[in-house]
């Protein structure tokens, strides 16, 4: 007989505040004046941010790690990306050329019944994805719990999105939610290898 494999504590969904140079996204570490550059992130950079866990963690206004917070029907996953099929004088047969790539990003994440208890996990996706059009690099490693720290050799994939319009959730004998469709910005790094 066939038994379904329960999820695990074997992954971590960090939020890293981003903002752009020359349109290049860069994420900001806040032990460092230079920022983090998208296609570099470095260990000492996730490190930062893997424990800030809650509103009462140093640098939480930031960002921080949401992995408890996040209900498991998550959606982070890439979508058919934009494609140009525009063609000039020199072009042979029909082509398709890749513009952006395309990703959901979307989550669902528990409330808690104060939200001004600055010891919840759940207050602090809460307070980070209040507010439009802030933005965030959504980092993703598979593998190990939430609080093991980033170390050479781990695989992480980073999404660059900005938040919308969070929608609260609530139903009868449900527990309350906040839900997050983050919008995609057509950048990312995927399966990168950590070395520094």
């Amino acid at each position: 007989m066939a038994q379904k494999l329960l999820v695990g504590d074997k992954d971590t969904v960090l939020l890293i505040p981003a903002f752009e140079i020359n349109g290049v996204p860069q994420m900001a570490y806040p032990a460092s004046p230079d920022p983090v550059p998208l296609d570099a992130p470095t260990i000492a950079l996730l490190n930062a941010y893997i424990g800030v866990t809650t509103p009462a963690a140093t640098n939480s206004h930031w960002g921080g790690n949401v992995t408890c917070a996040v209900v498991d029907d998550w959606n982070l996953a890439f979508s058919d990306s934009a494609t140009s099929d525009i063609r000039t004088l020199c072009s042979v047969g029909q082509s398709q050329e890749l513009t952006f790539y395309n990703y959901d990003a979307v989550m669902n994440f528990l409330r808690d019944i104060n939200p001004a208890d600055a010891t919840s996990e759940f207050n602090l996706p809460s307070n980070l994805v209040s507010a439009p059009d802030v933005a965030y690099i959504i980092a993703h490693r598979v593998g190990y719990s939430r609080d093991v720290a980033a170390g050479a050799g781990q695989e992480w994939h980073f999404y660059y999105a900005w938040t919308d319009h969070a929608i609260p959730g609530s139903g009868d004998n449900e527990y309350q939610t906040l839900g997050e469709t983050f919008i995609p910005k057509g950048l990312i790094n995927f399966q990168f290898t950590l070395t520094v």
